[in-house]
Order: structure tokens, then sequence, then C-alpha cells
């Protein structure tokens, strides 16, 4: 656009104190001061076509200069904001900026809803997409709006957790089985029960595994809970003493020590070694029911199998079968006396003799 100036006369005849023509020198200064401000000869590159700004220049970009530094520019449909070169349709860079943040979004609470982003074969009317916002109680929320909408996340361009349209979340599981669904390697399983779908599912094709990690003088457990108890059954490992334990009812019935010796019913320390071969009890089965104890050193005048029933100061009986020289074998029945003495009271040989 090239500068029109209005021909108000010359000095000599200047009609100074005319209205018009003081009002002319005032539309020439006006026009001047625009020219000049928005680059002069530059607007040749610039047109306002109706609502259109158009740029014909060699770069097609439009400049919003508010502080001589080139803050806005729109080049090829791409928008930059403190950069000559975006490369998106929207490109924020901070050019060493001082400020906290750079896009700021603020909305009364999550209608409007801060940001959505849609797909427009998916996305296609405002109610799906995924959508940011901030509510009023300072909940902040991340959520994937439509029927059949899921939620990914991933890194390096690889998606490694999901959660579907119902809340199961899977860990590089695309098709997540129960509530949360942690896959290493495939099962060949594509189906569980409607309780299973309840709870965790550790998925892999040798080895599923749930571990604890703890210091050296802490504690792993899996717990059973109700409104009654926070520890109405578990299953502890305390890791100060290596010990194995149960609970049941808030309280312990069976524990384990580091040797593998066993405890029922009390905690005190006082361990058995529990050895069961076959069948303890059979209840209404073809077979007899029987309790087997076997004895790997072969010495000779030992105890190979023994029971034994006592009261709280010691004193009972039992029953072993005792390895004399010669590898023949003898029932036993003894007793403790009340000087707690082990004392034999009838045995029976390999040979049926008393």
């Amino acid at each position: 656009m090239t500068q029109q100036v209005v021909d108000v006369g010359s000095s000599a005849n200047d009609g100074t104190g005319d209205p018009i023509r003081t009002s002319m020198i005032k539309i020439n200064d006006n026009f001047t001061e625009v020219y000049t401000e928005l680059g002069g000869a530059s607007l040749s590159n610039l047109s306002l076509t109706g609502n259109s700004i158009i740029s014909d220049d060699t770069n097609g970009q439009i400049i919003l200069d508010p502080n001589g530094t080139g803050d806005v520019i729109i080049t090829s449909g791409n928008l930059g904001i403190s950069t000559s070169t975006p490369v998106a349709r929207l490109e924020v860079e901070d050019n060493a900026s001082t400020a906290s943040m750079l896009v700021k979004i603020t909305a009364d609470d999550q209608t409007p809803w801060g940001l959505i982003i849609g797909n427009d074969t998916f996305s296609t009317t405002d109610t799906d997409g995924l959508s940011v916002a901030v509510d009023d109680a300072g909940k902040a929320s991340l959520i994937v709006r439509g029927a059949s909408s899921t939620l990914a996340f991933g890194t390096v361009a690889t998606e490694f957790m999901k959660m579907d349209a119902t809340g199961q979340v899977g860990i590089t599981q695309a098709t997540p089985l129960a509530n949360l669904h942690v896959t290493n390697a495939s099962s060949a399983v594509t189906a569980v029960t409607a309780q299973q779908a309840k709870g965790i599912i550790i998925e892999g094709s040798l080895q599923a595994q749930l571990t604890f990690l703890n210091t050296t003088s802490g504690f792993g457990s899996i717990a059973w809970t109700d409104a009654n108890s926070a520890t109405l059954g578990e299953i502890k490992y305390d890791h100060n003493g290596n010990i194995l334990s149960f609970t049941s009812n808030t309280a312990e019935v069976m524990r384990f020590n580091a040797a593998g010796d066993m405890s029922v019913g009390n905690t005190n320390g006082d361990y058995s070694q529990l050895g069961i071969v076959g069948p303890v009890l059979n209840v209404g089965g073809a077979d007899n029911g029987w309790v087997q104890t076997t004895h790997t050193d072969a010495a000779n005048d030992e105890t190979v199998g023994a029971f034994y029933s006592a009261d709280q100061n010691g004193l009972g009986s039992g029953m072993s079968l005792w390895r004399e020289t010669g590898n023949s074998m003898l029932l036993r029945l003894t007793y403790r006396d009340a000087g707690l003495n082990v004392v034999e009271g009838f045995r029976l040989n390999g040979l049926g003799n008393v």
C-alpha cells in the first residue's frame, strides 16, 4: 500500500486558521504515524479483505510484534509463540522466559473442561476425547470420555499400561482380565472366573511371582481383614529371626523357623520336626488311613520313630520303634515317671516275642 497525502496548499496560501485545512493537516500527520509504525512500504505484502489478514510475502509469515522481538508468528498454518519456525499447529518456546509457566488454562470447574484432545474419527462429538481439568475442590482429572474409550500409558513409543472402559488396569497387558492384571509373559489363559476378576492377576509363562522387599529387620505379610480386625488372618515372614508364621482369627496358629522346624499352637519357640508321608486321615475311603514316620539314619541302638503324649509337667507315655544291633526292630511302650525318667514298660521284637 502506497502512502497517500492530502494536498493542503503552500505556505503562501496556507489558509492558517481555516478549520478544514487544520483538519486535513491532522489527518496527514495521523496517517504518517500509522504508516511508519506499520513498517512503511512493507505493507505492500499485507492486505485486509473482509475479516482476513493476508500476507503475500515470500516467507508467508504474519508477525505480531508488540515489543520488537517477534513474539507471535503465523507461518504455513502454524502458530508460533516466541519461535519463528513453529513445526506444529501451536508451538510455545520459553525463549529464556523467567515466567513460572508457559501455558495456563483456568476454568471455573469441570464445566467447561480445561483441555480436550480428540480424534476426527473416534472423537466426533464434544463428549469424546481425553479431558483435563481441575475442579473447585482442587482435584485434578485426566479422563477419557466416550463409551468404548481406553487410557494408555507408555514410553519410547511403546504402550506399557492401559485402563479399559470398565476401569480394569493392565500392565504390559493389552486385555486386562481383573481389576489389576500384571503380565510378564503370556500364559495363554484368556478367561478367568468372576471372583478372580475382582482382584489382582500376576501372569507369566514359566514363572508368575509376587515379591516383598524388606530390610533385614523388617517383615512382609499378606493380611485378611474386616471391620472387626485389621489382621484377622495373616501369612507373615519376619526377617528378624527368619520366621514364617500363620495367623487365624487374630491369633498365630503355626510358625516355621529358619531350620524348617514347625511349631503349632504356640509362639514360645518350642519347635518339632514333622514329616508326613501318605494319608494321615482317610474318612469314608476304601483304604485305611495311617501315619508313617521315616528315619534316614542307619545307626543302631536308637529310636527310629516315636509317638509321645505328655501333660504340661512332662508326664506321659509313648510308643517307639527301636533299632538294635543287627538291625532288629523292637516296638517299645514307655512312660515318664515322677522324676521324668523314661521307663520302658513293654517291648515287642520282630519275632513277635514280648
